[in-house]
């Protein structure tokens, strides 16, 4: 899922490691829209669970983790600590999720 040239943390730090520079801020977003009809075919198909969705979700959060590491090599990063995900309904029936942290070089 990840580039493993880049290290991903939640934390603010990594044991061991010593943090050399903050680069800033860096994020990746996926929009993910779908069809209404198809929600409810889907909701009618699975008995209530949307494996479709889940799928389809699981591959916007790694698209969104992978345009993030993106940006932080693009900064000169090794690391990206702080990592959070955040998902949010988008005007027509759509889904942004969001993943964001702090673009580092670690030693």
């Amino acid at each position: 899922m990840v580039d493993e040239r880049i290290l991903v943390s939640t934390t603010d730090g990594l044991p061991g490691r010593q943090t050399g520079a903050v680069l800033g801020l860096v994020w990746g977003h996926y929009v993910l829209t779908q069809d209404l009809r198809q929600h409810v075919q889907d909701l009618i198909e699975t008995a209530g669970r949307t494996w479709v969705y889940e799928e389809l979700l699981e591959a916007a959060r790694e698209e969104a983790v992978r345009e993030m590491l993106r940006k932080a090599e693009a900064m000169g990063a090794n690391a990206v600590l702080a990592v959070r995900l955040n998902t949010s309904p988008v005007i027509g029936r759509g889904v942004e999720v969001l993943a964001y942290g702090t673009a580092a070089v670690v030693e």
